[in-house]
């Protein structure tokens, strides 16, 4: 079974700290007449860490965590901040990341051009139903909420500093768009006409199979930036530069069959596409 990537983060930082440790041993036995300062020693177990990190498989956003930990460490115990603001800092970032111990998705944000594409593919003149899976800020959803009235839109978002933010932004714009707080593998997606996901390659499959189960042929799946492992896309629309701006598009048939077990891609991240 695939290691929590805290774990793996914990393993990365103390095998490079051994890895360091013993250069610096052998440096002040005589080896090396030099010696290490404190930011060279931080420098090089930084780099290390991040290193192992990336050969461990973490994903990409772990590499600068682990390059940067141990010197962002020792900068605050220079600056002696009191404790209270550590603490504080600690749980703002948790509370805008909780979604990555949970899911493995990181928050993202969608941009604008983005939603003009999807505002695009919706009905202008009869009611239909959209869920945003990791709707972050709830721009998006806000925005349709305005030029798509006739629609019904939610938003699931598991960190609870984004959720708020997009609750408190719906009710001073008087917003109809709502926002609840879950984890998407928990909804039951049978009664939605349209679903909207920008989440991590980590879960696409994990996605597929659970949009495939549960909902109604012809409805329409919405992935930004990450393709749907193993299908053929009904379409992929460039929303701006880059691949992060590819917005792909497939309708729900009952001819596929997707045989994997219910949510492999917890375990294991099959990116094949």
């Amino acid at each position: 079974m695939k290691l929590h990537a805290a774990i793996l983060a914990l393993f990365a930082q103390l095998g490079a700290a051994v890895v360091v440790a013993s250069i610096v041993f052998f440096s002040h036995a005589g080896m090396d007449e030099g010696g290490f300062s404190m930011w060279q020693i931080a420098g090089m177990q930084g780099m290390l860490a991040a290193m192992a990190g990336y050969m461990l498989g973490m994903a990409w956003w772990w590499f600068p965590i682990n390059l940067l930990f141990l010197p962002a460490v020792l900068l605050v115990q220079q600056v002696q901040l009191p404790a209270v603001i550590y603490l504080a800092g600690f749980l703002m970032l948790l509370a805008f990341n909780w979604g990555v111990i949970h899911t493995r998705v990181p928050l993202y944000l969608s941009r604008r051009e983005v939603w003009k594409q999807v505002e695009s593919l919706l009905p202008a003149d009869e009611p239909y139903s959209l869920i945003d899976i990791g709707s972050g800020l709830g721009g998006m959803l806000l925005h349709l909420d305005r030029v798509r009235p006739m629609g019904v839109h939610e938003g699931v978002e598991i960190s609870p500093a984004p959720w708020l933010i997009s609750r408190i932004l719906a009710f001073m714009q008087g917003a109809r768009a709502t926002f609840t707080r879950n984890d998407y593998r928990q909804l039951d997606l049978s009664g939605y006409d349209i679903v909207f996901a920008f989440l991590s390659p980590l879960v696409m499959q994990d996605l597929l199979v659970k949009a495939s189960q549960e909902m109604r042929p012809g409805t329409l799946l919405l992935s930004l930036a990450f393709p749907l492992p193993g299908i053929n896309h009904d379409f992929v629309i460039q929303a701006g530069e880059g691949d992060r701006q590819k917005l792909y598009g497939w309708r729900v048939r009952p001819d596929i069959s997707i045989d994997y077990p219910e949510h492999l891609s917890l375990d294991i991240a099959n990116l094949a596409h």
